[in-house]
């Protein structure tokens, strides 16, 4: 436990007598890009003491410990630089003991260089890839959905894949009532090549050898598009769509979510807490306009709660996160919080892809981050700054991170867009 923190800028400290390391006792506890957070212990019983965190042989923090084992967090470092850490305990103004020193390197940036290749699909009536699932990418296997229409023909595809070599269109048929129906599909959710989810009209499930469509009673949803689909597994799905519609599925039963509101529901994403204790599940919901605001609604135990609601006349359209580090949601902004018990602030640091519109975010942790949208907005965050890719695929509306593949997706013309770029 800690009281009284200050920032100094002494002198450098003296050093320390011999054995005085066997009193205190300094370890890493966690290393980031630009923190580390340190664990001190001191071995001796003592109801409080002051120590001061030192740096490269500058002290940088004195506080006050109630407790013999504390950790101390120093942020504000450059990435893969390496620093000289130790503390020592004062009375007043001189240094009584003094811990071991502990070399420390933070956490280098990842490459923001990718190499793409480029491909547009369809070129009947206007085509368009609504959602992706990199399966896996190496080699690699990716599922794009939406609506495909070939030059001559006038039925419409709604899946497109990629192992490899080419894309290859399908139509995957949804029956219902001893007909099959073709329906653009807006939203894909893979756990392994023969564990693969769809939605739009309706839901799919792939088990690797056939489509079984999966019933939506009407007391759970309506005649309304899903927009989006996330699960931990195939006992254990969500989805989400227009007029604040969210169901979930155990395994067996499809089950409604009072969303409180009528807004569209436009992004989901769900992440395991910091403690592994369960799924910590968000999504938001647009207003397009209306002076409901935007909301974003956290799903826990079946049950939906607003946790931030921006009144502003404007978009959410998707939200990506770590539990209990960093919430970000993106539409006509850029906004972040580190926790969901503060509210969501603007964040300009993206400003620099120019962004008009951003549609997606995905990421693999905190130093590899991709968002997307409309007018060629494509950027690249590496965990210390964010870097644009356009013009490498004009025209992009959603992406997905996975390893070192980015998916970039979309139209342009009468065309589907599809990117794939390999780190």
């Amino acid at each position: 436990m800690l009281a009284g923190a200050s920032c100094t800028d002494d002198p450098p400290v003296l050093p320390h007598p011999p054995g005085d390391g066997e009193k205190i006792t300094l370890t890493l506890a966690n290393v980031g890009m630009k923190d580390v957070t340190l664990h001190v212990r001191y071995r001796d019983s003592i109801s409080s003491w002051t120590l001061s965190l030192v740096r490269d042989g500058r002290t940088i923090r004195t506080v006050t410990v109630f407790a013999q084992d504390t950790l101390l967090t120093n942020g504000g470092l450059l990435p893969a630089h390496t620093y000289t850490f130790s503390v020592v305990r004062r009375v007043d103004t001189t240094v009584m003991e003094r811990s071991n020193e502990l070399r420390v390197t933070t956490v280098p940036p990842t490459s923001s260089a990718f190499q793409w290749r480029i491909d547009s699909l369809g070129g009947g009536t206007s085509s368009s890839l609504y959602d992706v699932a990199i399966i896996r990418t190496d080699p690699p296997l990716i599922y794009a959905v939406g609506e495909l229409y070939l030059p001559g023909e006038i039925q419409r595809y709604n899946l497109a894949v990629w192992s490899g070599s080419t894309w290859s269109l399908k139509r995957i048929p949804y029956r219902y009532e001893g007909r099959d129906f073709y329906s653009p599909i807006t939203t894909v959710l893979a756990f392994d090549s023969t564990d693969i989810w769809f939605a739009g009209n309706g839901v799919l499930h792939w088990d690797g050898s056939r489509y079984i469509p999966m019933p939506l009673p009407s007391d759970v949803w309506g005649a309304y598009q899903i927009n989006k689909i996330w699960g931990s597994s195939s006992s254990n799905i969500y989805i989400v769509g227009n007029n604040g519609s969210i169901a979930h599925y155990n395994g067996s039963t499809w089950r409604r979510i009072e969303s409180g509101t009528t807004l569209p529901i436009q992004g989901l994403y769900g992440a395991m807490k910091e403690d592994g204790s369960g799924y910590e599940i968000l999504c938001v919901a647009d207003s397009y306009m209306e002076p409901e605001g935007s909301k974003v609604i956290k799903i826990e135990n079946d049950q939906a709660t607003v946790v931030w609601n921006d009144h502003r006349d404007s978009g959410l359209d998707d939200i990506w996160f770590i539990p209990g580090k960093r919430y970000i949601v993106v539409g006509d902004g850029f906004w972040d919080t580190e926790s969901l018990d503060k509210s969501f602030t603007e964040n300009r640091d993206i400003a620099v892809l120019n962004s008009a519109y951003m549609h997606t975010i995905h990421g693999v942790n905190a130093r590899d981050i991709v968002v997307a949208g409309s007018y060629t907005v494509l950027g690249h965050y590496n965990g210390y700054k964010w870097t644009s890719l356009y013009p490498w695929t004009n025209g992009a509306w959603g992406a997905k991170i996975k390893d070192d593949l980015i998916v970039a997706y979309g139209w342009i013309g009468r065309y589907a867009l599809v990117a794939v770029g390999r780190r």
